[in-house]
C-alpha cells in the first residue's frame, strides 16, 4: 500500500543514521548518571494548567568531571585540551555554586529570569538561613546542538539559563558548608517553585 513507503523509507533513513559513527551516539554513562543525580524537577500547576516547569542541575564536583568526560568525547579533545577544560571549570566551582536551569512557562514574557525584568525572586538558600540572589544569570542558546546533546531533556518550547551565586558573601561567611542542604527558590506572581540538594 501507499501509505507503506514513507513509513518504510522513515525506519531505512533511521537505521542508517543509526549505523554512522557519531549519530545516535550515548553520552558516557558517568555523565547520564552525575546529570540524574544533580538534576531536580518542579512543577507548578493553576487551573490544570502548567504555570512553571523548572529542570535544575547543580554543578558538583562529580557533575564537572562527568561534564568534561562528555564534552571532551564530543569534542575530541586531547588530555591538554581536557585538562584545560577541568582548570576552568575548578576555577569557576571556587567562586559560585552554578546551576543550570531549564525552564518553561505559558506566556513567553515570563520566561526570564533576569532580576531586571521583575517577572521572578531568584535566589539560592541554605538550611542555616542564608541567602543569595543570582551574582549572574546567563541565558543559554537552546539551538546550540552542544546543549541539545548535554541535556537530552532540554526541549524547544524551554528556556536555558546557567544560574551563578557567590559561595560567600561580602562579609566572607559561607552560603553553606558540605553536608547542609540548599534550595533553588523560584517564585513570583505566576508561581512558585522550591528544588533542593544536599551538598556533598
Amino acid at each position: 500500500m501507499s501509505w507503506r513507503r514513507p513509513i518504510l523509507s522513515a525506519l531505512i533513513a533511521l537505521l542508517a543514521c543509526m549505523a554512522l559513527a557519531g549519530c545516535g551516539r550515548a553520552l558516557p554513562e558517568a555523565y547520564e548518571t552525575a546529570l540524574d543525580d544533580w538534576t531536580r524537577e518542579a512543577r507548578s500547576w493553576e487551573n490544570m494548567e502548567s504555570r512553571i516547569h523548572v529542570r535544575a542541575t547543580l554543578k558538583t564536583q562529580a557533575f564537572r568531571e562527568a561534564y568534561v568526560g562528555a564534552y571532551a568525547e564530543i569534542f575530541d579533545l586531547d588530555a591538554a585540551g581536557r585538562d584545560e577544560l577541568m582548570a576552568a571549570e575548578e576555577a569557576e566551582a571556587s567562586r559560585d555554586y552554578v546551576l543550570l536551569v531549564t525552564l518553561y512557562t505559558p506566556e513567553t514574557s515570563w520566561s526570564r529570569l533576569s532580576p531586571q525584568y521583575g517577572v521572578w525572586e531568584v535566589r539560592l538558600q541554605s538550611q542555616s538561613g542564608r541567602a543569595e540572589r543570582p551574582r549572574a544569570v546567563r541565558a543559554l542558546n537552546t539551538n546550540n546542538p552542544t546543549w541539545k546533546r548535554l541535556l537530552p531533556h532540554l526541549s524547544p518550547h524551554e528556556s536555558l539559563f546557567a544560574l551563578h551565586f557567590s559561595r560567600t558573601n561580602e562579609e566572607g561567611l559561607p552560603l553553606a558548608v558540605p553536608g547542609d542542604t540548599i534550595e533553588l527558590v523560584i517564585a513570583g506572581a505566576p508561581a512558585k517553585v522550591r528544588l533542593a540538594w544536599k551538598l556533598p
